[in-house]
C-alpha cells in the first residue's frame, strides 16, 4: 500500500523547500509545491 501523506512545500523559497522535503521525505508519500514556491522560480 502507498504511503497516503502528502506533504504541503508552502514556503516562499526553493532552499527551504527542499529542507523541508529531506526531513518529512521518509515519512511521506508525496509533496504538494505551493504557488509562491511554484512562481519564485
Amino acid at each position: 500500500m502507498r504511503n497516503p501523506i502528502i506533504a504541503a512545500l508552502d514556503v516562499p523559497d526553493a532552499e527551504t523547500a527542499l529542507a523541508l522535503a529531506r526531513n518529512v521525505a521518509p515519512a511521506v508519500g508525496a509533496f504538494k509545491i505551493g504557488k509562491e514556491l511554484f512562481t519564485s522560480a
